[in-house]
Order: C-alpha cells, then sequence, then structure tokens
C-alpha cells in the first residue's frame, strides 16, 4: 500500500518534471510514506513545522481553535501537497491544525530531505515552488470564499469541487467551514435539494 502511495507521489512529479529511475530511486530513500489513521494530527497549532506533505489517498482537514471551538477553514483532497509553510519556512510556531479525516497517505518531505534532494539537482526546486504555489492558492480560495460567497454559495461551490467530503466529515465540520450552526447546514441542504 505505502507503494502505491509512492507511486502516485512519483507520478504527481512527474507531471511536472522529468524524473529518471536514479532519481525515483534518491526520492525513495529520503521521502518515507506515513499513514494517518482517522483523528490522527499532522501538525497541531503550536507545533514547528518540519516537513511538508504529498496526500498520497485521503483526506485532510486544516482547522483553527478559537475560544474552544473548532473552526474548519479547508479541505486537503487526495493529490494536494499540503503544508503549515510559514511555519515550515520560518521555523515559527504553526496557528493551526492539520488533521486527517480518514486514513490518509503522505509522503512526508522533512526540511533535511527537501536541501538533500536540492543539493541532488536544482530541477528538484520546482517542486518546492509547485508546494508553495498549492499553499498560496488553498489560501486565496480560503480568503475569497470567506469574503466574497454566502454560506449557501459556499456550500454549492464545495459540492461542486468535493463532493466526497459530505461522507468523509461529520456535518459539524461541514458547518463549521461554512460558517453556520449544524441546523443552518440543514436548512442549506434541505434548499439546495429542493432546487435540484
Amino acid at each position: 500500500m505505502k507503494d502505491q502511495a509512492f507511486e502516485k507521489f512519483i507520478r504527481r512529479l512527474s507531471s511536472f518534471m522529468v524524473i529518471t529511475p536514479e532519481e525515483v530511486h534518491m526520492l525513495r530513500d529520503l521521502v518515507p510514506i506515513h499513514t494517518y489513521q482517522k483523528g490522527d494530527f499532522l501538525i497541531r497549532a503550536g507545533d514547528i513545522s518540519k516537513s511538508f506533505f504529498y496526500n498520497a489517498s485521503g483526506f485532510v482537514r486544516l482547522f483553527y481553535l478559537l475560544n474552544g471551538e473548532e473552526k474548519t477553514a479547508y479541505f486537503y483532497d487526495e493529490g494536494s501537497f499540503i503544508s503549515a509553510y510559514s511555519s515550515f519556512l520560518r521555523q515559527e510556531p504553526c496557528s493551526f491544525f492539520l488533521q486527517a479525516a480518514e486514513e490518509t497517505q503522505v509522503a512526508t518531505i522533512s526540511i533535511e530531505a527537501s536541501e538533500s534532494i536540492l543539493a541532488y539537482s536544482t530541477k528538484f526546486e520546482k517542486l518546492a515552488r509547485i508546494a508553495m504555489e498549492e499553499e498560496m492558492i488553498s489560501l486565496q480560495e480560503i480568503i475569497a470564499s470567506l469574503i466574497t460567497l454566502s454560506p449557501e454559495k459556499r456550500y454549492l461551490e464545495l459540492l461542486k469541487r468535493n463532493p466526497t467530503v459530505f461522507q468523509k466529515v461529520p456535518q459539524t465540520q461541514i458547518a463549521s467551514f461554512l460558517g453556520v450552526k449544524p441546523e443552518s447546514l440543514s436548512r442549506i441542504k434541505k434548499r439546495s435539494m429542493e432546487r435540484s
């Protein structure tokens, strides 16, 4: 199973660069696959991020803890790079949590591994750039949806972009992501089904 996860990671890299068999061997040595069970944390608020990840299979939730209440900000599906990039880059405490919403396998690229990979070939700078770009896109999507969309439109956008989320996470987390109470989510879902 970990071999399949590693192969997915290599296929993702191969989508934006040519990777030789020697480089695959080097990456296999430097980039382990870790399995997280549902509820496990990839990183907790207050931790200093030592790695960034490629989600080979599974589902990861980003959330903040405010006054004891979880506020879900984003969901990372299979095929996504995941990071607490600011914490990773600056080696400062992270302000949010990354939690597996189901069994999740990630390729884990540590600071030391990223340095070794870059020393092996500068072409892997593209890997760091892609991961950073995906983080920036995620953050922009979070900000844009919070500022420009109503909870109902955010619901419809989530349904369109990631319909499996509704089978993978509790309704309370989806309601938190939308910025509403669970009973409001029920009303939004009902109105959406009536319009379909």
